[in-house]
């Protein structure tokens, strides 16, 4: 026969902390549920769509006038800067108005001195070639005469003359002689060069070289060339031309 089991002669209950019974009966279970009607879910989507569509419309709208603004303004702006323009050209056109007789006045000048410059072209200013004559003279060098003329067909304005082989570009217009005296024959030949070196003259020949009985000075004669280098030149447009 066997024993029972044995129990203990006393058991100690202790009570359950109030701390976790308190925790146990506030604790609310995790449930959701969407319990509103299916017309009132679709009712507020249709709502905010409508919100939506809505604020894009008027952000359009809002552009639209601006960009509409901008092009009144623009618009206003460039008929404005028109009418200044306008303005000012009529203004322009009375001012002219006031000077047309000045106007006309130097276009009636301007045709002046083209024809100056067309009928002056064979104009030889003499002055300014005898002057460089002069210049030319070595020391010593006395001159007695110069005679110059111009050939008819220079006198002729347009007339054809002959070209000079030696000279580039230049024509024979005339002849120059010059008479004068000199302490010796290398003082001669000198001036003789010096001569071929002014603008307007070419083409110098010595002569004769004649001395007198009871002097110490030779006396000379030298002819020259007047080219087409030294015509003209005080009407024309350029300077530099015949005439320096």
């Amino acid at each position: 026969m066997s024993t029972p089991p044995r129990f203990p002669a006393t058991l100690t209950v202790a009570p359950p902390d109030a701390a976790v019974v308190a925790a146990r009966m506030l604790r609310i279970p995790m449930i959701a549920a969407d319990l509103l009607p299916l017309e009132v879910v679709e009712s507020r989507r249709d709502r905010r769509v409508r919100g939506v569509v809505l604020v894009a419309l008027a952000s359009f709208v809002a552009v639209l006038v601006a960009w509409y603004a901008l092009s009144a303004y623009q618009t206003s702006q460039a008929r404005a800067a028109l009418a200044t323009a306008q303005q000012s050209g009529d203004a322009m056109l009375r001012q002219q108005r006031v000077y047309s007789e000045v106007v006309k006045v130097q276009a009636e000048s301007a045709v002046i001195t083209v024809q100056l410059a067309s009928l002056l072209a064979n104009d030889l200013q003499w002055s300014r070639l005898l002057d460089k004559v002069v210049a030319s003279r070595p020391v010593g060098v006395t001159l007695t005469g110069v005679t110059g003329a111009l050939t008819p067909t220079v006198q002729a304005a347009g007339s054809a003359a002959i070209v000079l082989p030696d000279t580039t570009g230049e024509r024979q217009v005339g002849t120059l002689t010059i008479s004068g005296s000199a302490p010796d024959t290398v003082t001669v030949a000198a001036y003789v060069d010096a001569l071929g070196k002014v603008k307007g003259l070419g083409n110098p020949l010595l002569g004769g070289v004649t001395s007198q009985s009871g002097k110490l000075t030779l006396q000379f004669t030298v002819q020259l060339d007047i080219t087409s280098g030294a015509l003209g030149g005080r009407y024309q447009a350029t300077s530099g031309s015949g005439g320096n």
